[in-house]
């Protein structure tokens, strides 16, 4: 597909369980990518399970599930 990064190319997965913090999600849709990265990304698949996202400095702050 191509992103704001150019072309990128991955395959679509599924995570049985993906728990960051005190959340816990089931049956989560991924993409696997071959571009090297030095951290994972967090897409809007998985953010839109917040009613809020909040970033303060480095952190990121998800409020309410939907």
């Amino acid at each position: 597909s191509e992103t704001a990064n150019g072309v990128a190319y991955g395959a679509p997965a599924r995570v049985g369980v993906l728990e960051i913090g005190s959340v816990r999600l089931s049956d989560v849709p991924v993409t696997i990518n071959r571009t090297a990265m030095t951290t994972s990304l967090l897409g809007m698949p998985f953010l839109d399970h917040f009613a809020s996202i909040e970033v303060k400095g480095d952190r990121l702050f998800l409020g309410g599930r939907r």
